[in-house]
């Protein structure tokens, strides 16, 4: 299986943040393509649940309650700077999430070309 990608610092995050809010605008375009919409809605989604991992990974640390209290919600969130996500067991990854576009994973990985 793949390493799942994810969200490693702020300067990523408010990258995913940005992007979020730019695609947004093209999202409430009423003229949009259905097909084109679709496959853009899936990468918002797919992008929309790194930033809220992230998120909540951040709270985390400063709240270190939450950490139980997202385990019993089952709400996942990834750490920063943690090498492995750490959120709920491994559970069979969604078909949204398996049928994400190639572009999402280099939107989500864009930040570690910059220099």
């Amino acid at each position: 299986m793949a390493k799942e990608r994810r969200i490693e610092n702020d300067e990523a995050y408010n990258r995913s943040l940005a992007w979020l809010v730019t695609k947004a605008a093209i999202l409430e375009d009423p003229l949009l393509d259905p097909a084109e919409r679709e496959k853009l809605q899936r990468q918002y989604d797919y992008v929309a649940d790194k930033v809220e991992r992230y998120k909540r990974g951040c709270l985390v640390q400063m709240f270190p309650g939450l950490r139980e209290q997202y385990r019993i919600l089952g709400w996942p969130f990834d750490e920063p700077g943690s090498e492995a996500p750490d959120d709920l067991p491994a559970e069979p990854q969604s078909e949204l999430v398996a049928e994400a576009p190639s572009t999402v994973a280099a939107a989500l990985a864009g930040w570690l070309d910059d220099d």
